[in-house]
């Protein structure tokens, strides 16, 4: 089980539990991460002008919670202002349309069925149809491309356009079983399991009866929301130079050779998770009398103990349901050296 951060994530999680008829605080959790994540304005930035944009994907077993997970992740970002994209787009041109709507704003797209919504991805590789394709690619190019500009697709009476300093937040949401069925070895190695943050939920969660509807604590929405909504220019996130040590050490970790290629695939993109984890963190501790985001030691250890406990679920879930032997070896190695 993730214990919250400090400060507004732990409150937002106690009001996501207070709320569901299925707690499950784990998920609550990554529902307080990824609409914190997402209330988090473009604006604010790393010095090589990387934002934020984090991709959760939630197992849980059939009628444990995931409703209400989802929701509580959208209504925090809602209420901060994010631009919300309709999981059911079945189009990587949908889905660019939607970010040159969102006027400039942090996209979260909540994919209820996230299983069925990567059985249409994956499809049959050898008839794939090109905007299934193109949409594969939108998704994974959107999660690097936020220090540039994304380019979108040119069709027949319609120029591309560029989306200057793209901003995506996806939240899915599965059973694991689903899971099991449609993923593929290749969303591995292509890079989409290496962009998820894993985290599952429980199954038999008691219910509880007369729980009322979530919403953002109103001390929050007051003291949070506004003064992140203040700036007009870029506002660049620092390290404090206390954390300097702690990301030399998270990077030469995540960054050390590997035996072989599945080794090297599944931690590939554990550090930029942690950085962005830390700067959303860094951005939400910020106070009226402190405007400047500085990322600590706090922060970044925080961060990098909720990816490693992502970093193992996917191993579990691979374990139980996934890949063949060899790969579960070179799975367990990582585990390994993470503990």
């Amino acid at each position: 089980e993730i214990t919250p951060f400090r400060g507004a994530m732990s409150e937002l999680v106690d009001a996501i539990l207070a709320t569901s008829r299925k707690p499950q605080p784990t998920l609550a959790v990554a529902a307080a991460l990824s609409g914190m994540a997402a209330a988090v304005p473009k604006c604010y930035r790393y010095r090589d002008g990387s934002r934020f944009g984090l991709y959760h994907l939630i197992m849980s077993p059939t009628g444990s919670g995931k409703e209400h997970i989802e929701k509580a992740a959208a209504e925090i970002a809602i209420e901060a202002g994010a631009h919300m994209i309709s999981g059911s787009l079945s189009s990587g041109q949908g889905i660019e349309d939607e970010m040159l709507a969102g006027n400039d704003k942090p996209n979260l797209m909540i994919v209820s069925e996230a299983g069925h919504f990567m059985q249409s991805l994956n499809g049959d590789g050898r008839n794939q149809q090109s905007h299934l394709t193109h949409l594969m690619h939108l998704i994974l190019q959107a999660y690097s491309a936020s220090s540039t500009r994304l380019r979108t697709r040119a069709l027949a009476g319609k120029p591309s356009k560029d989306i200057p300093n793209p901003v995506l937040h996806v939240f899915g949401a599965s059973t694991p079983e689903k899971l099991s069925e449609v993923l593929r070895p290749e969303n591995l190695s292509e890079g989409f399991l290496n962009r998820m943050l894993v985290v599952m939920g429980k199954a038999n969660v008691g219910m509880i009866r007369g729980v009322d509807q979530f919403k953002v604590p109103e001390h929050i929405r007051a003291a949070q929301f506004d003064f992140m909504r203040m700036p007009s220019d870029d506002v660049v996130v620092t390290i404090d130079q206390s954390a300097w040590k702690d990301e030399d050490r998270i990077m030469r970790r995540y960054d050390a050779p590997a035996e072989d290629e599945g080794m090297r695939q599944l931690m590939a993109r554990s550090y930029e998770k942690v950085m962005r984890i830390a700067g959303t963190l860094a951005v939400w501790d910020m106070t009226k009398d402190k405007l400047t985001p500085t990322v600590t030691v706090d922060h970044l250890r925080w961060a990098e103990n909720y990816v490693d406990a992502a970093n193992q679920t996917m191993y579990r879930f691979m374990n139980e349901f996934l890949f063949d032997e060899r790969v579960h070896k070179d799975a367990k190695k990582i585990l390994d050296s993470i503990d």
